[in-house]
This record gives structure tokens, C-alpha cells and sequence, in this order.
């Protein structure tokens, strides 16, 4: 159950990442905003990314990685959404909106593979992780894919992000799903860890 959680969440943020990546720049070029405009928005969701993890690292050590995480995904779901607001909002809102939308949604992967690295015991860390990544790139493939299509039949721009914002919901209730999960006496990390306690006892 854990490990299709984690899947589900690794095929929604690459889905999230590559739709962001590959159409953000293709929208706003319709909007008639000009390419310098475009340019920025897009570094700054690239931007977003690497400012993430000098906050969700120290987060994720303080308060726990599923807490984080979850919660990163969750003001995600309030960023995506704000960008399709701001298509028709002054500029600074839509590069605010771009750059924490790049703070949730690269960001929220690079701490995803901490947290599945955390997840998996060490007798099977790499294979999880591996797997988890793997399954993760049908999201990369589908995400754009989809926005394409809602292009295609007409969606706005907006319309199209209000879409993109539901599934960063989903990503943070099954992470904070998973935590409660971990924190069971089902989980063989649990376990383990209890059983290496007694033993010092």
C-alpha cells in the first residue's frame, strides 16, 4: 500500500513538473506576453525549484519528511491554481505565482526522493527508489500530454491550471496518508527500529 502511494505521488509531480516545463512557455507566447517575460516565468519556476530545498530539508529534519512534504504539496495545490488567476493580474502576480508554484512542484520532487529514500529500508532502498522513479516517468509522459489536449479542445489557460492545481491536492493528502501509514506498527521500519531499541535495553 505504501509503495503505491509513493508511485501515485511520483506520477503526479513529474505529471505537474513536465506539464509546467513544456507548456508554461507555449501559453504565456499566446497571451502575447513578450518572450523576455516568458523567459523569466520559466526560469523562476526553475528557480522555485532550488530555493525548495534550502527550506524543505531543514523542514523535513525538524518536522518530519511526510509533514513537509505534504504540506509543500498542499500550498502547491494554492500556487497552480493562483497562476491561472494570474494570467489576468498584474505581472508581479503571475511571476510570484510562477516562482512558488516552481518552489512546490520541483521542489516537492527533489524532496520526494528524499522522503521514498527514506521510506524503504536499506536491504531495499535503491530498488524502491528506483522503481518509484521509473513509475513516476508515466506521469512525466502523460502530464504533458493531457494539457496538450485541453489546449486542443479549447480549455483557457486558466481552466487549464485550475486542472493542474487538483491533482497537488492528491499528491498531499496520499503523502500525509503515507505518514500515518509509516507511524503505524504495521510498517517494517516501525519495527525494526523497536526491535534495535530492545536489543540496546
Amino acid at each position: 500500500m505504501g509503495t503505491l502511494l509513493l508511485w501515485l505521488v511520483f506520477v503526479i509531480n513529474l505529471g505537474e513538473f513536465y506539464a509546467l516545463q513544456s507548456w508554461l512557455p507555449s501559453i504565456m507566447t499566446s497571451l502575447d506576453y513578450d518572450m523576455g517575460t516568458v523567459v523569466t516565468a520559466t526560469t523562476l519556476t526553475t528557480v522555485g525549484g532550488i530555493a525548495a530545498a534550502f527550506v524543505t530539508g531543514p523542514c523535513m529534519d525538524r518536522l518530519g519528511a511526510y509533514v513537509t512534504l505534504g504540506t509543500v504539496y498542499v500550498v502547491g495545490f494554492a500556487f497552480v491554481a493562483l497562476t491561472g488567476v494570474a494570467f489576468t493580474a498584474p505581472l508581479w502576480v503571475l511571476l510570484t505565482a510562477n516562482f512558488f508554484a516552481g518552489v512546490c512542484i520541483s521542489g516537492g520532487q527533489k524532496s520526494l526522493i528524499a522522503l521514498s529514500a527514506v521510506f524503504y529500508p536499506t536491504s531495499m532502498r535503491s530498488t524502491g527508489v528506483g522503481w518509484a522513479l521509473g513509475v513516476g516517468r508515466l506521469g512525466g509522459i502523460v502530464g504533458p500530454i493531457a494539457v496538450g489536449a485541453a489546449l486542443g479542445m479549447g480549455w483557457s489557460a486558466s481552466a487549464v491550471f485550475y486542472a493542474m492545481s487538483v491533482p497537488m491536492l492528491v499528491a498531499g493528502a496520499a503523502v500525509f496518508l503515507l505518514g500515518r501509514w509509516v507511524r503505524s506498527d504495521n510498517h517494517p521500519d516501525r519495527k525494526s527500529a523497536e526491535s534495535h531499541s530492545l536489543a540496546r535495553k
